[in-house]
Order: structure tokens, then sequence, then C-alpha cells
């Protein structure tokens, strides 16, 4: 799993005040996987910046993080807001983070 960490704008704070108000879930559809409900964002205020920001986990291995380290931008849905980021810094490492994902479990050689 990978952490996604944002600021939030506008948009995402609306929605997420309309699920507080309605009692629902902020649940994350995640782009191109296009299926909701496997994650939840989460929102906090930082006092230090001034700001909104969120986070979220989804999967390292999958069609989402596959565009994201073909692009650098991940685009994600919470009810009726749609946000775009890019995260070019340390795009390179999540590659690498994403193949030793892929690979097989090493065996112990002592059992």
């Amino acid at each position: 799993m990978v952490e996604v960490e944002g600021k939030a704008k506008q948009d995402l704070r609306a929605a997420m005040a309309d699920f507080i108000r309605t009692e629902g879930y902020p649940q994350v559809e995640l782009f191109p996987m296009g299926s909701g409900g496997e994650t939840l964002l989460n929102l906090s205020y930082s006092e230090m910046s001034g700001t909104w920001d969120y986070n979220f986990t989804f999967p390292a291995i999958g069609p989402t993080f596959d565009e994201f380290k073909r692009t650098g931008q991940l685009a994600f849905k919470v009810g009726p807001a749609v946000t775009r980021d890019e995260f070019k810094i340390g795009l390179e490492s999540a590659a690498r983070f994403q193949d030793i994902c892929k690979q097989k479990p090493k065996r112990n050689s002592g059992q």
C-alpha cells in the first residue's frame, strides 16, 4: 500500500462537508481503476500552514499505480469532486518500490 497526501482544494472540502452532514463515507474512486469503496479519504487542517490536507492509501500494484508511474499524475473522485494532482518528485523511487512489491518472496534457505 502507498499513502497519498495533498492539499485539499475547495471542491474536495465541500464534498467532505456533504459527507459529514449526511453521515456518509468519503470513499475514494481511483482512476483508471474506476471502482470505489476501497479506501476512505481523511481530511485534516494544519494550523502551521493554514491549509486543509487530505490523505488516503491505495495498492502499489494495479492500474492506478501503473498510470501514476507512467505519468506522475494521480486522479481520483470523492463524491462529485474530481482531483488531479502531479507528484513528479520521487517518481523513480515509486517505480522501483512497485517493482520490489511485484517480486515473489524469497524463501529462507534454512527452511
